[in-house]
């Protein structure tokens, strides 16, 4: 395993052209060509062809880096906070894809060149695999669009949604960023973190499956639960009920219910409470307000189960978090 701490914020550099994509998951190389950044990287190797990587960062301006995929890696990614910004040159997302907060992607772009952006808080969780290992675990589906992918050259493909990946790479990256020794130094150890890359790998093609069903979704039931979540958030200490959304929209309590799982990965009240919590965590970084003052704007009328409600989130509790955030 190799770490690289949180370093004291500065202005982004500008990024040196074609930086061979291996070199990202280098902390070393990282430190250097970061210098000041504020940024961690976990690289964990499991097992040959197997990789984990936990990334974090804090770029106060976007920062852009130009790669050449010279890793031999199929990336299976997890963004857990921020959006990155992807362009691949050639037929793969040549126009530009963006890996949207709560989504993964998945790329295998072998000698492609690249540009990736990035600005404010970012964390992700990957699943670097050798293609020979990701067809070995691949090889009995029936649905075989991915294999088709990996067998043609290349793949891009965002839109990986689903409330079971978001609570497993959550936990995976909990676990993670957290170490402090060699993670795969025992026996019992790359176990645990090889069927922790075969569980995400998993869930990856499961959530597929459902994103196929998710693009054949009618326009207007879509358009419909786009405008049911808006409401939903429109007052992030009120939420409405059930009943009121469905009035609003048009859509049954039981449409909505299934529609938010299968669109936006998460529950009613999960996406609701995730958004308040990415809220009062972007206000307690600013530093301007108590954890007192956030949590009753939030609508808490006891701190502690504001509290509770962060921890749960996060894995720290708001008072800590706001003076890390501080650098206290």
């Amino acid at each position: 395993m190799k770490t690289h701490p949180d370093m004291p914020r500065h202005a982004a550099p500008s990024a040196l052209p074609d930086l061979p994509t291996s070199s990202m998951f280098d902390t070393d190389f990282l430190a250097h060509f970061l210098p000041g950044q504020r940024h961690r990287l976990v690289y964990v190797q499991v097992a040959e062809g197997i990789e984990l990587c936990h990334w974090q960062s804090a770029f106060e301006q976007p920062f852009t880096v130009h790669t050449r995929d010279d890793g031999g890696r199929v990336l299976l990614s997890y963004q857990l906070r921020g959006n990155t910004d992807c362009w691949l040159e050639g037929s793969v997302a040549g126009q530009g894809e963006a890996v949207r907060e709560t989504s993964g992607c998945v790329y295998y772009t072998p000698d492609r060149r690249g540009r990736f952006v990035q600005q404010g808080g970012c964390e992700s969780l990957t699943v670097a695999l050798r293609p020979d290992v990701l067809r070995t675990w691949i090889e009995d589906e029936e649905d075989a669009p991915l294999r088709r992918s990996l067998d043609s050259g290349s793949c891009f493909r965002t839109g990986y949604r689903g409330e079971k990946l978001h609570q497993a790479a959550l936990a995976i990256s909990r676990e993670l960023k957290h170490l402090r020794t060699p993670a795969c130094d025992t026996p019992g150890a790359r176990l645990i973190r090889e069927a922790q890359a075969m569980m995400l790998t998993g869930l990856f093609l499961e959530t597929g499956h459902a994103d196929l069903r998710r693009a054949n979704t009618a326009t207007p039931q879509r358009q419909r639960l786009m405008a049911a979540r808006d409401y939903l958030l429109a007052d992030l200490a009120h939420p409405p009920t059930l009943a009121q959304m469905a009035a609003e929209t048009g859509l049954s309590a039981m449409r909505i219910k299934r529609g938010f799982r299968e669109l936006f990965g998460h529950s009613v009240y999960g996406l609701f409470q995730q958004t308040r919590m990415r809220e009062a965590q972007q206000r307690l970084r600013a530093g301007k307000v108590t954890v007192m003052e956030v949590a009753f704007d939030l609508g808490y009328s006891n701190p502690s189960h504001f509290a509770a409600a962060f921890r749960k989130e996060f894995g720290v509790g708001p008072g800590e978090y706001k003076r890390r955030a501080a650098g206290v």
